[in-house]
């Protein structure tokens, strides 16, 4: 894949962000950070356009039928969570587990939310 040189101004505050980024180990350079941004703006922007399809798909679908009942059974079924078996050793809480992941998801979306709202 070819590359392509550009040049970009930022604040001293944006910049500074993306110098703490590095010193902490999360990227190497400037570029591998931007090209990080530019890699998960364009997944979050293909989920969102699949979302809008699904939406449109179904205001295009018109009324339906079903009851709101018919509707929770089939969601229930559709949706089911089935327990993986992942070996960890006994003892290991794989609810809290999942429970600081979730954590650390939410964490995660909140810092880059402060992030961009400081720019």
């Amino acid at each position: 894949m070819g590359t392509v040189r550009k040049t970009i101004t930022l604040t001293d505050r944006q910049d500074g962000w993306i110098k703490a980024q590095i010193a902490a180990g999360r990227f190497t350079n400037d570029s591998e950070y931007i090209r990080d941004l530019i890699r998960r703006d364009h997944e979050r922007s293909a989920r969102l356009e699949a979302l809008r399809t699904a939406v449109q798909e179904g205001v295009d679908s018109g009324p339906s039928e079903k009851t709101v009942s018919s509707i929770m059974e089939g969601g229930e079924t559709r949706f089911t969570v089935r327990p993986h078996a992942f070996n960890f050793k006994p003892g290991v809480d794989v609810d809290r587990l999942n429970q600081l992941a979730d954590e650390l998801e939410t964490a995660e979306i909140f810092s880059t939310q402060r992030a961009w709202r400081a720019t």
